[in-house]
């Protein structure tokens, strides 16, 4: 029991920590532009960068099925691991969502793709066999 809640709080930080570093990475690929204000108000309207959005998209997405797929492999039970990483993990999103605005609709995007993972992970979708 110890050593699956564990090996979910592992996956849960490792899933965080590897989506932020994404999105830190792609502002650095594709900068936002200079004249972007980024108080509450004006943020969820900015103009995005196609490919720092779309990497921030892929980045989150991939960091959910590599953080569900350590928690299902930690347990060895298919299903509610995976599950709970997607849910900490859109949490995650909104947390984002939060400090750094984004628009609504990249917002709801991120959650739909975090949870298309956590269930796929869960279901039994693995990204290898060991």
């Amino acid at each position: 029991m110890n050593r699956g809640v564990l090996g979910i709080a592992v996956a849960i930080i490792f899933g965080l920590l590897a989506a932020i570093l994404v999105a830190w990475a792609a502002d650095y690929i594709d900068p936002p532009p200079i004249s972007v204000d980024m108080n509450r108000a004006l943020g969820a309207t900015a103009p995005v960068k196609i490919l720092a959005t779309i990497i921030k998209l892929f980045g989150w997405g991939a960091a959910t099925a590599l953080a569900a797929n350590i928690a299902v492999r930690s347990t060895g039970e298919p299903g509610w691991p995976a599950w709970l990483v997607g849910g900490v993990m859109a949490a995650g999103v909104v947390l984002l969502h939060v400090v750094w605005p984004h628009p609504i609709w990249f917002l709801v995007l991120r959650i739909l793709v975090v949870g298309a993972m956590a269930f796929l992970a869960g279901r039994g979708w693995r990204l290898a066999r060991a």
